[in-house]
């Protein structure tokens, strides 16, 4: 660890790991001595400021810390919204007396905080930053309780009681008055003038072209190919614009699933051999490692900043060494792709509200045209789970907001305490703190369009912010970038302004990628193309890999001594789930288990 010692403040930088910045709540107002930028880190000042810019701008635009510096003394806070690309900055004003602190629009880059006694420190990475001498290193248990109900509410929380995140696209503030913190990207369509019209869609593939260019700028790339539209359509772009860069060709990763509902092997065969793809083909089982997908990702979560989200990502770990010993310095993936160019079901609720039953046929028929979900069970969860449901709870809860506050405040306790497991936080203020949690962060009353709110969570949802880092951590211990171009926050900013009918267009989900991949692939039926799910496999493997696992660790006993679940009611619910009796249970299982190796992991780290 080498350490820049200057007056105020301490600028720690190891290339292994993650630069760690301790600052004072109270700046001197000498503030610190002027440093040039150090060679192998992110740090410059001029004596009243210091900044900390760790990241890459697009478009090849040449920026470091001294220029932002410079940018900051000319637009203050508003050059963060001047920043095109993947950063984390800091920026410590001993004049203002104050930290300003911000990560990119979509957060690729992570940036963590901690208050300890006079100081604050910041670091990228959450793993440098709890290693550094006094800051809190406890478990939340409340956090930790409601993650095993997954549950997520807050997005700048993190395990650790002592630690927090800034989110994605925001802006925090630091004083010796406290803290603040708003949002500075905001894309969301707010005015009918806002919307994307017909004429406009042309722009779709400019700026995904331009999405997949910035990826490439990291240098030789490859992708992590399935048979999906997002990856297929990515894979199509990259191969172009490589051979335009006079890159070679990038080579295509993928992975042969064993089971019927999800095997692609001889479409990504086709897709590669079409475009020129080197392609490296590797079964699951042979990826995975010894202990089967789910044993390597929990084993995998104990050695991570956070419990594993993805349990795939030990397979894909195992194809991007392969990538790094290929010479690739970028892996590109196609997600996002479900975000941002399909349409949530949630649209039936604003369709209900405005009567129109034509736009809701519509909506049916292009999703069950597109996935693979019984076309009765769908035109239910349409109309009743995401449309009339919402609907009618909205009406009930404002009537008896205006009329009966005190009833509709029992009525909201007794659903969470309905919704909360039995066996989560035996400890009776654990679960009272849970349940107070759970209402203090509860939705306001819907009184617009529920497709903008879900336009909106697909931002400032906790869990955003969580697999993006999972991403960035996974890139980092493989040495390359792990690149999204639909996570581009230009692409973006375009598809959220899309209508849903145009997103739609064709009468199948994902319309804009459809029309591209029907002209580069004719022969290949993408207009036609439907979701291939893992759902099923998914829940053959927690069935059989993932009830062996938990009979080895011997169930979440790190959970029971830190008095988080009730043991014995916990192993009954899982004993019924192995068993079959409560398939909806699986994915909780699997997060379970995930946080349980993580919490044993905690005292190698």
């Amino acid at each position: 660890m080498r350490a820049a010692e200057l007056s105020a403040f301490r600028f720690e930088s190891d290339a292994r790991e993650a630069w760690v910045m301790t600052l004072p709540r109270r700046a001197a107002r000498r503030g610190p001595a002027p440093a040039p930028a150090l060679e192998d880190g992110p740090y410059a000042s001029d004596g009243v400021r210091a900044v900390v810019f760790d990241g890459v701008l697009h478009d090849g635009a040449d920026l470091n810390a001294t220029a932002v510096l410079d940018a900051y003394r000319r637009f203050g806070d508003e050059v963060v919204s001047r920043l095109d690309g993947r950063f984390a900055l800091v920026v410590w004003d001993a004049e203002r007396e104050r930290v300003i602190c911000a990560r990119d629009p979509l957060g690729i880059r992570p940036l963590f905080y901690a208050e300890v006694g006079d100081e604050v420190r910041l670091s990228p990475s959450l793993q440098a930053l709890r290693r550094s001498p006094g800051v809190p290193n406890e478990l939340d248990r409340v956090v930790a309780a409601e993650q095993a109900c997954l549950r997520w509410h807050d997005p700048e929380e993190t395990l650790l009681r002592g630690i927090r995140r800034v989110p994605p696209g925001h802006l925090l503030t630091l004083t010796t008055a406290g803290r603040t913190l708003r949002r500075y990207w905001d894309p969301s369509p707010r005015g009918p003038e806002d919307w994307v019209t017909e004429d406009q869609l042309e722009r779709f593939e400019e700026l995904f072209v331009r999405a997949v260019e910035r990826c490439l700028q990291a240098g030789p790339a490859a992708i992590y190919l399935s048979g999906g539209l997002d990856s297929v359509s990515v894979a199509a772009v990259a191969r172009d614009r490589s051979e335009a860069a006079g890159l070679a060709a990038p080579w295509a990763l993928s992975l042969r699933f064993p089971h019927p509902d999800c095997d692609e092997a001889e479409l990504q065969r086709e897709v590669a051999r079409r475009l020129g793809l080197p392609q490296l083909l590797v079964e699951l089982g042979e990826a995975a490692g010894p202990r089967g997908i789910i044993g390597e990702a929990v084993d995998l979560s104990g050695a991570w900043p956070a419990p594993l989200l993805n349990y795939w990502l030990p397979a894909y770990q195992h194809l991007g060494v392969e990538a790094v010993e290929r010479g690739c310095a970028a892996i590109l993936s196609g997600t996002g792709g479900d975000e941002w160019l399909g349409v949530t079901p949630y649209y039936a609720a604003d369709l209900l509200r405005a009567g129109d039953l034509r736009g809701i046929y519509r909506l049916w028929a292009s999703l069950s045209r597109s996935n693979p979900i019984p076309r009765l069970a769908l035109l239910r969860n349409m109309v009743w789970r995401y449309g009339a449901r919402e609907l009618a709870s909205g009406v009930v809860a404002g009537g008896l907001e205006r009329v009966a506050p005190g009833l509709l405040r029992r009525h909201r306790r007794r659903r969470v305490a309905a919704a909360t497991p039995v066996w989560a936080a035996p400890d009776p203020e654990l679960r009272r703190q849970m349940a107070e949690r759970a209402l203090r962060y509860e939705r306001p009353l819907e009184t617009g369009s529920l497709y903008q709110r879900e336009l909106d969570d697909a931002l400032d949802h906790p869990l955003v912010s969580i697999e993006v880092e999972e991403s960035y951590e996974a890139g980092r211990r493989l040495g390359v970038e792990l690149l999204q171009p639909f996570w581009d926050a230009d692409l973006i900013r375009f598809l959220v302004r899309v209508p849903p009918e145009l997103l739609g267009r064709g009468g199948r989900s994902k319309g804009l990628v459809r029309d591209m991949l029907d002209r580069r692939f004719p022969e290949l039926g993408f207009g036609r193309h439907k979701k291939v799910v893992a759902t099923s496999y998914s829940s053959v493997l927690m069935l059989t890999e993932g009830r062996r696992v938990w009979e080895r660790m011997g169930g979440p006993t790190q959970m029971r001594k830190l008095d988080v679940v009730d043991f014995s009611a916990l192993q009954w619910s899982a004993m019924r789930t192995f068993a079959g009796q409560k398939r909806d249970d699986v994915h909780r299982l699997w997060y379970i288990l995930s946080l349980e190796g993580w919490l044993r992991g905690q005292d190698r780290l």
